[in-house]
């Protein structure tokens, strides 16, 4: 079985997209000796794979007509990578696949954009009508995300994400995707990250892309867990740290055979601090805490290591935009 992760959401909207369009989904994959039924946990990359890849060549479209525009013909993401490759640099490449695709596409219009801190990749939409699932969201926003990262050979730490629909109820599943702030109701899809990133050299070549484009696209739907950050690297250990007690940046300096020094100045060259993944972490397990609706929420902040239920509440609204109560009311209602 493939070692890369297929989120849920992700599996179950790619199926109902491609079954509202007339293409039997089992009938594809039924030749397919590891297939072993949708649900199964042998869904993996390469059923991912065969899906995506019937989808674009059944449908003549890229997109799997999700947009509301004319088909992005097949072909489109094997050119925007070939000229994206051969950039000098990310920032180079991420101006070389906006206007690319602001060329060749009706849908959607990408554009890029930074300043000396911040550099921002967004796409508008014309219209969501077609994707009901949010399928082609995520796509986009995970894809340009992936293939980004990939260029440089190591995964680019995350300011900020925004989705231009309502906060679903999946939503835990992109705290491996994007363990970062995330925004929900934008007029656009868009992520940002330190501009420090932007003139790092181009790492792959024609031979490392080709193997790539073998895979597409189901490669870029998948967390790559060989391009760590140290942001990601000091989150995955907040994560699994076997205590409710938060463990201090000695500790996790020691687990990474760093001192706390050389721990912050990495940590700072991806423009992250500990104490901000921190929170993150801490946020993010918030969410997880307040579907089970067995824990109150002074529990919720207990376990968190708040002092006052009244500053988990303060903290929690801050991050997501509503108060944990909110929060909770609203995950009920998509159970009902």
């Amino acid at each position: 079985m493939s070692k890369y992760f297929i989120p849920p959401h992700i599996r179950w909207a790619l199926t109902a997209t491609l079954e509202a369009r007339g293409i039997d989904v089992e009938s594809l994959l039924s030749e397919y000796t590891q297939f072993e039924g949708l649900d199964s946990p042998r869904y993996d990359l390469l059923v991912c794979q065969r899906l995506l890849q019937a989808g674009w060549y059944l449908l003549d479209d890229e997109d799997l007509g999700l947009g509301d525009g004319p088909p992005l013909k097949p072909g489109a993401f094997f050119y925007a990578s070939n000229l994206m490759i051969n950039a000098p640099n990310l920032g180079e490449a991420m101006r070389v696949a906006a206007s690319f695709y602001s060329y060749v596409g009706k849908s959607w219009q990408p554009e890029f954009f930074n300043d000396k801190k911040h550099a921002c990749f967004r796409v508008y939409r014309n219209s969501r009508r077609n994707d009901p699932n949010h399928l082609l969201a995520d796509y986009l926003l995970i894809g340009f995300y992936q293939f980004a990262s990939w260029l440089i050979g190591g995964r680019i730490a995350l300011k900020s994400v925004s989705f231009d629909y309502p906060r679903p109820e999946h939503e835990v599943e992109f705290q491996t995707l994007f363990p970062c702030r995330r925004y929900f109701q934008r007029d656009y899809l868009e992520f940002t990250f330190s501009a420090t990133y932007l003139k790092q050299k181009i790492v792959q070549n024609a031979g490392s892309l080709e193997t790539l484009l073998l895979s597409s696209p189901s490669f870029l739907l998948t967390p790559q867990e060989n391009m760590r950050s140290f942001h990601t690297e000091v989150r995955h250990l907040l994560e699994k740290w076997p205590t409710p007690e938060m463990p201090s940046v000695g500790e996790i300096a020691e687990r990474l055979n760093l001192t706390p020094k050389m721990l912050g100045t990495r940590l700072r060259k991806e423009d992250v601090s500990f104490n901000e993944i921190k929170k993150s972490v801490r946020l993010d397990k918030a969410t997880q805490l307040l579907t089970n609706h067995n824990i109150s929420i002074a529990k919720i902040a207990e376990q968190l290591g708040f002092e006052e239920t009244a500053a988990f509440s303060k903290a929690f609204k801050a991050w997501v935009g509503e108060s944990p109560a909110q929060y909770r009311k609203m995950r009920s209602s998509y159970d009902e």
